[in-house]
């Protein structure tokens, strides 16, 4: 792990035991200073007032590590973590290996600034966190959509909210209940009320619904250390990324909980985590595979729950994957008909449940069907339906696996 030294700005490896030191979460500039730049500069440039050495185009990137670092200095910390200037990109096992480790780096840090640099802060109010830019006006900070910063909100024992002139805004645990208002996040999972592990994966999932990063393959690996899996990072594999994220979450034994198949296809059919990519974006399919095309798929799924007293053991160890899809075991009698072979709908109970009208929870049940050629695939994915009184049988027999389409690639309805 490199860390950039508060006082001398200089780039060092944390050998041995890791010294405590802060870490920052950031919208990136259109330029940065990076691994290889800040090798570069000295510590008097970094010190100047007008950066007059440093690039124009950097000089952005400059002020906020300096602010960052006296900030630090200030509180006491010899050293920061900072993403832009701490990894060597150039080198590919360095940067596979942050960014598995990323979580991990923001959850040990002592303290987390969060640096805001379209925020121009007065006062606590219910717009303290609206982006004062032109482009933007009436939308909260641009840091709020972005894939990355998900998992910095999250992680970290500490937050502290600066401005752009890097005035203190508060911590997470005093605005709880405005950030997560703005994120989409239950404030108690903010404040430490309750543990993020304890969240489904479905609700894990609404809180990434909308946000978008520079590459799509980061919509994927950006979560993996919400989910606490690990991925090789592949650029250019485009969406599949986050297919194989939900493979790893399945393939995590003891921490997989089925509300990850709790999806519906977004109401207006637009995959907003993939805005950038046109050929991707839109999603108007009602018939699809158990795992989600985007976590957009589950914006209104935050309300879905697991509760392990209610949860029934699945035969066979429940769910597992094949080059066929996903596959499970169902009692017979729900498979095929009594007389006439094979059942062409099938219905899929899950092991998580969400509040009906009655205040009393509901199970949440999946639509399949199987074609003329004998694939299943799961239906009606336009809507995510909940049934009371629904239950996942324990009895064996007839193994189901359901294909899994992949977006861009020719899908059967």
């Amino acid at each position: 792990m490199n860390l950039l030294k508060t006082d001398t700005y200089e780039v060092v490896r944390a050998s041995g035991s890791t010294p405590r030191y802060a870490i920052l979460s950031h919208r990136w500039e259109s330029e940065e200073i990076t691994f290889d730049i800040m090798k570069t500069i000295k510590p008097s440039a970094m010190r100047s007032p007008s950066f007059s050495s440093i690039p124009a185009s950097l000089r952005a990137s400059a002020a906020k590590i300096r602010g960052a670092c006296a900030i630090a200095q200030q509180q006491g910390f010899g050293h920061i973590w900072i993403d832009t200037c701490c990894i060597d990109k150039t080198k590919s096992e360095e940067l596979r290996y942050a960014l598995n480790m990323m979580f991990k780096w923001y959850q040990n840090a002592a303290v987390c600034y969060t640096y805001f640099n379209d925020i121009t802060f007065s006062a606590p109010n219910e717009r303290m966190f609206m982006s004062d830019r032109n482009d933007r006006r009436g939308q909260a900070s641009e840091w709020f959509e972005r894939g990355w910063t998900l998992q910095e909100l999250l992680a970290p024992r500490e937050m502290q909210f600066y401005d752009k002139r890097w005035k203190f805004m508060g911590t997470r645990g005093e605005l709880a209940k405005l950030v997560g208002r703005v994120a989409g996040i239950s404030p108690e999972y903010l404040s430490g009320r309750l543990d993020l592990n304890d969240a489904s994966c479905a609700m894990k999932m609404s809180w990434m619904a909308g946000r978008v990063t520079q590459q799509v393959e980061d919509v994927a690996y950006s979560l993996m250390g919400i989910f606490g899996v690990q991925l090789d990072p592949t650029y250019g594999e485009g969406s599949r990324a986050f297919g194989r994220l939900q493979e790893a979450i399945i393939s995590e034994f003891g921490r997989f909980d089925e509300s990850l198949f709790a999806w519906e296809r977004p109401q207006d059919s637009v995959l907003r985590c993939f805005r950038n990519e046109p050929r991707i974006r839109n999603f108007d399919h009602n018939t699809w595979g158990l795992l989600a095309p985007s976590p957009d798929c589950f914006k209104r799924s935050s309300n879905v729950f697991v509760q392990k007293a209610r949860i029934q053991m699945r035969p066979n160890g429940g769910f597992g994957r094949s080059y066929q899809g996903i596959f499970f075991t169902l009692p017979s009698k729900e498979v095929n008909r009594t007389f006439g072979g094979p059942r062409s709908d099938i219905s899929l109970p899950l092991n998580c449940w969400r509040i009906g009208s009655d205040r009393a929870p509901e199970t949440i049940v999946l639509q399949l069907s199987r074609t003329a050629d004998g694939e299943v695939f799961r239906t009606q994915c336009d809507r995510l339906r909940s049934q009371k009184g629904a239950q996942v049988s324990s009895k064996g027999g007839v193994i189901i696996a359901v294909a899994q389409p992949q977006i861009g690639q020719h899908r059967k309805q």
